[in-house]
């Protein structure tokens, strides 16, 4: 190669890893961060309601009894009266763990006070309506439960 390509090849490479080097430089130290909310106070009686021995025996059960579901529809001769039943331990699984939950929040809301309550229940309920919302609002997922897919 001629000297002459040599040096352009040359001041190309210097002029990319100058133009990274100052991009680091630029987003380490002048980059202005985003705004950040404050995180929400940890609530240890939540913490304790979602994680207590008698709540994760039920996570367990309900585990196991999704875990016998799967097994089951994998056979090929499958039972449906084996699946109607392992559907119905799973229901009353998943029910338990709901009355436990809601029973709990009433008893943890029973010890706020008025302004606790608000705005921790607040947050909730703004958490659900985003997430109903987004799906409302989201039209591959309404275009995806509108169309009946046919079987191939």
């Amino acid at each position: 190669m001629k000297n002459r390509n040599i040096l352009i090849i040359l001041i190309i490479s210097l002029a990319f890893n100058l133009g990274f080097i100052m991009m680091f430089l630029y987003h380490s130290y002048f980059d202005p961060k985003p705004f950040m909310p404050p995180p929400p106070p940890k609530n240890d009686k939540i913490h304790s309601i979602m994680n207590s021995k008698e709540m994760k025996d039920f996570k367990k059960q309900n585990y196991k009894y999704r875990i016998e579901y799967f097994k089951e529809l994998a056979k090929p001769d499958y039972d449906i009266k084996t699946i109607d039943n392992i559907i119905h331990y799973l229901s009353n699984s998943q029910k338990q763990i709901e009355d436990m939950v809601i029973y709990n929040f009433l008893e943890l809301r029973k010890q706020m006070t008025d302004e606790e309550a608000a705005d921790f229940f607040g947050r909730f309920h703004e958490r659900y309506n985003n997430r109903r919302e987004k799906y409302q609002n989201n039209d591959k997922h309404n275009d995806f439960r509108k169309t009946k897919r046919s079987p191939k």
